[in-house]
């Protein structure tokens, strides 16, 4: 052949072959490149979704401390302590800083959280930070309560506006809400992390309402959880993912401030444009967390397939070349040839070794002596050696299961197959240390030597992959524990319905065993009505489902049905299960038992509505039915009945023999109203000792007045408590529909004002409601808005009446009387006035400011005369039985500077007879002050020697009934003579009012009466006038008197 053709043709089988051998190189690493970045994708994936599922065992922790509020909404801070400790969540749950519950209040409630929690023991207690706002969020509990979480203890996290934005929306959807990055409260300067927090929202009354309205209305809190970012991610991944870094931002938005996680080892170059990337989108409560992964190194490192084939087919293609070639050459031509041959097989070797010490597993070869022939530097690194420790050394000692793994490849099925021969078995480093691994035997061909032939030996180290299988397994293990120490039934059904696993709470709820249930039961089963057509129970199914195939998470209450067919009542919630790219491939089902709180709830329901002492319906409910007996009377042109009663003096019977007797006498009086009235009427306790009876379907008020005539008959009967035969009589009244009212305001009012009528007339007896009643009524109230007018603007008035001794004729002292100016330049009589000041307790507010001006005057009009000038206050019975009377009486004398000596409080025989004990008491005190006692009306009322002698008193009253028939009725001449003697046998001073002639101021003196009163001196006059009114008495008889005290009147 031609010279020059030959060297033509060998060049074009130069090119051809290297134009194949790039080809091939390219297509390749293109197949590489793609295989790598899929592996990486799919490692993106399971990362995301790794945190995913972390996050939804953490929503299930939220979503137990739910359960337990709406188990017990009344949960202590022993009891949160408690539940936390059981869940182990600081150890269990990587990056939580805890598990709490805030509080929602509005700006009323503040304080009193405030003062419950100082009052738990934690007194220095307070809302931070400052100031008013329409809501607050307040961290209440949060466990562990170590000194870290103890800095967010009362911290209002609605104060803030990205916790508000997660809170707002928790409340409105019913669902877990997680906040944008935050700083937790919890931080310091060291180790600050980004931060986020996770909500759940807890109702009143237990689930989730069914609007948003109704959701902002019913919010009492919310149970949560702070997270640390780093401390959560690093906790999820541990060391199973260090082939990848990184960034974690919140939104779609790349910005430092929205950055939540970043790896360790993320480098600014990484970010470039330039590097790859692979990005997936989290959902994580109301949030789209964007995850960017970054190659910690190369995905196509070393020596690859493609450059292997490079290489080879640019080898074989210059073989071929110089083959050509050579077929014209000259011998020196050959001897170059032989040496570029040479040089050429040098570099392949030398190119080979680099691809396998490149290598990630370690690669060696073993020969038949069982040593090691030669090994990559992945082997060296991976046992803890050098390269050249390794040759010649003993497999056995780096493997020692070598010898039966090569039993394996020498058996005679796998000689056959001359197929590589794939075990697991363990690895043996330098310093001992055992460590799993994967070790592939292939047969050598063509490497026989004397002893056999020799074997190429794969060894992959499973260390973290098996690190990464435990993790998954604890994870699992972690969650199979939470599911079955849950209080509540989960339930896992497959998209047919089909029950896929159920926990332990849900055996013990629907009474099924696990093997009953899973792979053979079906939600209709539980769901099911209590029909046997199948198309209502699917309906049913459907009506719960639609919701949640859409996306909502379903919350009801419903009723379960057990294995054996009795029904249970739960809290439901259910929600879709989905795979990676969204699909519905299942729902989970978490119910509790609510029996015992809709008992509770019924409970609840009846104490609202009847009287908890004697089951009766209480006012709310006495309402309620007289509007339908009103309702059903204009139907029906017929009349209702109503009926206020009212036990006389019940109060006595309390106050005397206790509670536990009047509450059993309320019980026996119950019964007998219920056995006198017909089986459709309405016996109601409207508190205290008031009952009302509705009579519906009456005719005419005849029916009605029947009827409160059995109870004026039956009632006062004698009623046995324990030893006591008790005696109670009722006031009623009573009123018709529509005769004396449209509406139940109206008609319990006419009733109440016909039964105060009765009690006015004589109690025991029953009064029929009349417009006249009602004017009376009105007056009254008028009156006392009138007289509560009058002490606010200080329109009540003193006058001062003279008090005369009998003895030398001087003014000794003065009774001050009360007066009222009315419009008409007159006064209003303390009779018609004082009584409603005594019932409706403005005695006392009056009284107390008015024995201070008296004792102030008194004072005053002692300086004008230049000698002692006495005083006394009539005191009502509300102020005898006030305890702080003693404190009054001794502030106005400090307050005046009136000697005691000079002041006489003036009783009733009334006051004292009701409880003689008590009054003595109050009697005594008074006379330590020094201050003189005098008895009021003396002789109108009991008026015995044996009774006077038991209380410490300094003066008799004799009433002005006995004087104004004096000397003409020798029956009230006797009574004066007998009290008179009797203020004198017990060395008591005797005062006469109402004196208005001198044959009666006569008499007394003759008789041995002390003092006198009356018009026949003077009325009362202004304090501005007592001087000359005390001139003109004395003006007669110039000669000093002895000064004693006189009285004060209301």
């Amino acid at each position: 052949m031609n010279p020059v053709r030959s060297r033509f043709v060998g060049a074009l089988a130069l090119l051809a072959g290297l134009g194949l051998s790039t080809f091939a190189y390219r297509q390749v690493q293109l197949v590489e490149q793609e295989t790598a970045n899929r592996k990486f994708d799919a490692r993106t994936a399971a990362v995301t979704d790794f945190i995913g599922e972390r996050f939804f065992d953490y929503e299930q922790l939220l979503r137990a401390g739910v359960a337990l509020f709406n188990t017990d909404s009344a949960v202590s801070r022993a009891d949160w302590n408690r539940f936390v400790s059981t869940l182990q969540v600081t150890e269990r749950y990587p990056g939580t800083q805890g598990l709490g519950y805030a509080r929602w209040l509005r700006p009323e409630q503040v304080g009193d959280l405030v003062a419950q929690v100082r009052a738990e023991g934690y007194p220095e207690f307070e809302l931070h930070p400052a100031g008013s706002r329409d809501h607050y969020g307040v961290i209440v509990y949060l466990e562990p309560f170590d000194l870290r979480n103890r800095r967010a203890f009362g911290y209002d996290m609605f104060s803030q506006s990205v916790r508000r934005e997660a809170m707002q929306r928790a409340i409105d959807t019913g669902d877990a809400s997680l906040t944008g990055r935050v700083t937790l409260v919890q931080e310091t300067e060291v180790d600050q992390q980004a931060g986020t927090l996770l909500y759940l929202p807890v109702y009143a009354g237990g689930g989730v309402p069914a609007t948003q309205e109704e959701r902002r209305q019913s919010i009492i809190g919310f149970v949560y959880s702070p997270l640390r970012m780093n401390d959560l991610i690093s906790g999820v991944l541990g060391h199973s993912f260090d082939d990848l870094k990184l960034r974690i931002v919140d939104s779609a938005e790349s910005g430092d401030a929205d950055l939540l996680f970043r790896s360790p080892n993320l480098t600014p170059s990484d970010l470039s444009p330039s590097t790859p990337r692979w990005t997936r989108t989290l959902k994580i409560g109301g949030h789209h967390w964007k995850v960017e992964a970054f190659p910690a190194q190369p995905l196509v490192t070393g020596w690859s397939r493609a450059l292997l084939i490079l290489l080879g087919g640019a080898l074989i293609s210059l073989l071929v070349a110089i083959l050509l070639w050579s077929a014209t050459g000259a011998r020196d031509r050959a001897v170059a040839l032989a040496r570029s041959m040479t040089q050429a097989l040098r570099r392949t070797q030398e190119r080979q070794q680099a691809v396998l010490d490149s290598a990630v597993d370690a690669i060696l070869t073993v020969n038949a002596r069982m040593q090691i022939s030669s090994a990559n530097h992945a082997m060296a690194r991976m046992f803890g050696r050098t390269v050249d420790d390794l040759r010649d050394t003993e497999i056995t000692r780096l493997l020692p299961e070598f010898p039966t793994l090569m039993d394996d490849v020498q058996s005679p099925q796998t000689a056959q197959q001359s197929s590589p021969v794939r075990r697991e078995t363990l690895g043996r480093r330098a310093n001992d240390q055992e460590f799993p691994a994967e070790v592939t035997i292939s047969p050598l061909s063509g490497e026989v030597d004397a002893e056999g032939g020799a074997v190429v030996v794969t060894i992959r180290d499973l260390t973290l992959i098996r690190q990464a299988q435990a993790a998954l397994a604890a994870a699992h293990s972690l969650r199979e524990s939470i599911l079955s120490h849950a209080p509540f039934a989960v339930i896992a059904v497959d998209t047919d319905l089909r029950v896929a696993e159920i926990n332990p709470a849900a055996e013990a709820l629907l009474w099924y065993r696990k093997d009953e249930l899973v792979g053979r039961g079906n939600l209709g089963w539980i769901l099911g009505t209590d029909s046997a057509d199948d198309g209502k129970t699917q309906s049913v199914i459907d009506n719960v489902l639609s919701p949640v195939r859409r996306g909502q998470v379903d919350e009801r209450e419903w009723s379960y049905q057990r294995k054996d067919g009795s029904r249970v009542l739960v809290n439901q919630v259910v929600t879709a299960l989905r795979d990676e790219v969204g699909a519905v491939t299942g729902f989970l089902v978490i119910a509790y038992d609510i029996t015992e709180r809709k008992r509770t709830e019924d409970y609840i329901r009846h104490l609202a509505h009847h009287d908890a002492l004697t089951e009766l319906p209480n006012r709310a409910l006495c309402t309620d039915r007289l509007e339908v007996a009103m309702a059903q009377a204009r139907r029906t042109a017929q009349k209702v009945g109503v009926l206020m009663i009212d036990l006389d003096h019940f109060k006595r019977i309390n106050d005397s023999l206790g509670h536990h007797v009047g509450d059993e006498l309320l019980i026996q009086v119950t019964s007998r109203l219920r056995h006198s009235v017909r089986e459709g009427d309405t016996v109601a306790r409207m508190g205290g000792d008031e009952f009302v009876v509705v009579l519906p379907g009456i005719s005419d008020q005849e029916d009605a007045l029947r009827v409160a005539r059995t109870l004026v008959d039956v009632l006062p009967q004698p009623i046995s408590v324990g030893a006591h035969e008790l005696h109670v009589t009722p006031s009623v009244g009573v009123c018709l529909y529509p005769d004396d009212g449209a509406d139940t305001i109206t008609l319990l009012k006419n009733a109440d004002t016909a039964m105060y009528h009765a009690k006015e007339h004589g109690r025991n007896r029953y009064s029929l409601f009349s417009q006249d009643m009602l004017r009376a009524s009105e007056s009254k109230m008028a009156m006392e808005s009138a007289l509560r007018r009058a002490i606010a603007r200080k329109r009540l008035l003193l006058h001062y009446q003279p008090l005369v001794s009998l003895g030398d004729g001087e003014v000794t002292g003065m009774e001050a009387l009360l007066r009222w100016p009315d419009d008409k330049g007159g006064f209003i009589p303390p009779d018609v006035f004082i009584p409603i000041a005594e019932e409706t307790g403005l005695i006392n507010q009056m009284a107390d400011g008015l024995l201070g001006q008296a004792c102030a005057d008194a004072m005053l009009l002692s300086q004008q005369l230049a000698r002692p000038l006495g005083i006394a206050v009539n005191i009502s019975p509300k102020q005898f039985h006030n305890a702080r009377l003693i404190d009054v009486v001794r502030s106005a004398l400090q307050n005046s500077g009136l000697p005691p000596q000079l002041l006489t409080l003036e009783v009733t025989e009334r006051m004292l007879i009701g409880d003689p004990a008590d009054a003595a008491e109050v009697l005594r005190g008074l006379r330590h002050l020094g201050v003189g006692v005098a008895i009021d009306d003396f002789g109108t009322g009991y008026s015995s020697l044996a009774y006077i002698s038991q209380f410490p008193i300094s003066k008799l009253k004799i009433d002005r009934s006995f004087i104004r028939d004096l000397g003409e009725d020798t029956a009230d001449t006797a009574v004066i003579n007998a009290i008179i003697a009797m203020g004198r046998s017990m060395h008591l001073q005797v005062i006469a009012e109402g004196v208005e002639t001198a044959a009666q101021r006569d008499y007394l003196r003759a008789r041995g009466c002390h003092e006198v009163q009356g018009f026949m001196f003077s009325p009362g006059v202004p304090v501005a006038e007592f001087a000359q009114v005390v001139t003109r008495i004395e003006r007669s008889n110039p000669q000093p008197a002895v000064a004693q005290p006189a009285i004060v009147q209301f």
